[in-house]
């Protein structure tokens, strides 16, 4: 049900656009204006316990992925986004994205600041003071730089 034109009406089992405390339009047909949003599991019916939310793209050049905003310009995004690897993209502008992280989706390796995940573990060591060596470093244990400078894991 939702009150319209002054009275209570049945929604139907369809809706091409739905708002919530504001106004949908066609590009964001589904939209929310809240402080909180709550996604649970299901008591009712039962369900399983479970609680997930999918978000299935088209193919592997689309975009599956979460932004978050400052004054509608994003700031962070993480997700599928123009290919099928995981990645954490961050943004001063807006305009311009770096990855923080990228997780090749056949290996597993993760790469950290690095753009791609080369090993196990590769975190690009450009800004670290000492050049190539890693601080903190125990040998036989965690992670160590390569030649380039790159830590990567064992």
């Amino acid at each position: 049900m939702a009150f319209h034109d002054g009275a209570w009406q049945p929604l139907g089992t369809k809706a091409a656009v739905f708002g919530v405390n504001t106004a949908a339009d066609m590009t964001n047909r589904l939209s929310v204006k809240s402080d909180a949003e709550l996604l649970s599991h299901d008591d009712v019916t039962p369900g399983k316990g479970d609680a997930r939310k999918v978000i299935n793209k088209a193919a592997s050049g689309n975009a599956a992925s979460v932004v978050f905003q400052t004054g509608f310009s994003g700031r962070a995004e993480f997700g599928l986004v123009g290919d099928d690897r995981f990645r954490l993209k961050v943004s001063a502008d807006g305009a311009a994205f770096a990855d923080a992280l990228v997780i090749d989706p056949a290996s597993g390796d993760a790469g950290f600041g690095a753009g791609t995940a080369g090993a196990t573990l590769a975190v690009a060591m450009g800004d670290m003071q000492g050049g190539s060596s890693f601080r903190g470093y125990t040998p036989g244990r965690g992670v160590r730089p390569d030649r380039s400078g790159a830590c990567r894991g064992r």
